[in-house]
């Protein structure tokens, strides 16, 4: 009985942040509808979608990740840094890309009235870069029952977020929403990173730094690869 308390419990701690990660996702349209017109929630809508389709690479790493960590009594550190570096590098050059090609893209795909979307998009670029960045640690915490660290970060982020919205969009517009979401991002996003370092004693060069060793094991596994 004990432990099926214990089951629930941990299930309960992870989901609230799962909750609050679909409120976060979702809270921009529902507050811009009551600050702002429905063209501009459409414009932020479009420009949120867009960056944030770049966590599917954290994500992914996510799902390769978990269960390595879980069964690995101390929710294997090291492993996790290796993929935290090699999603920080492949992540910055996503976005990288996203910061000088959305222009041309939204131009493109959508009329002449979602081009403000550019501006949102290139503003909340550093903040998706933390936040995919830091989203990779989540496993760990997963993996030596500590799912409220993950929970906690995704709750303090909406509630910066919601805070950021009415402070900053009645006097920056769109732009304040975009700043308002780097808010939350960071603050979800260093939350991790010092509760992920006080735990595992990893600086921020070995979490997100990638390093010659790091580029010397992608050339062995791509020759390997090759001759296989």
């Amino acid at each position: 009985k004990k432990k099926l308390l214990a089951m629930y419990g941990n299930g309960l701690r992870y989901y609230a942040g799962k909750l609050g990660n679909t409120a976060n996702a979702q809270l921009g349209v529902l507050v811009l509808a009551f600050l702002m017109s429905a063209e501009s929630g459409g414009i932020f809508t479009v420009a949120f979608q867009l960056i944030t389709r770049v966590m599917l690479i954290p994500d992914t790493l996510f799902v390769l990740l978990s269960p390595k960590c879980a069964a690995s009594k101390d929710g294997a550190p090291d492993l996790v840094t290796n993929f935290a570096r090699y999603n920080c590098a492949l992540c910055t050059i996503v976005l990288f890309l996203f910061f000088f090609l959305c222009g041309p893209f939204i131009n493109s795909i959508y009329p002449p009235e979602f081009f403000d979307a550019v501006l949102l998009i290139k503003i909340m670029t550093i903040g998706v870069l933390m936040r995919c960045s830091t989203k990779i640690l989540v496993p760990y915490f997963l993996g030596t029952n500590l799912p409220g660290v993950a929970s906690l970060s995704v709750v303090l982020g909406l509630i910066v977020n919601i805070i950021g919205y009415f402070i900053f969009v009645p006097i920056l517009g769109l732009s304040g929403a975009a700043i308002s979401v780097i808010l939350s991002y960071f603050t979800s996003s260093l939350l991790l990173f010092i509760y992920f370092s006080s735990y595992t004693k990893s600086s921020f060069r070995k979490c997100f730094i990638i390093n010659i060793s790091d580029i010397t094991s992608l050339k062995d596994t791509w020759k390997k690869s090759n001759n296989a």
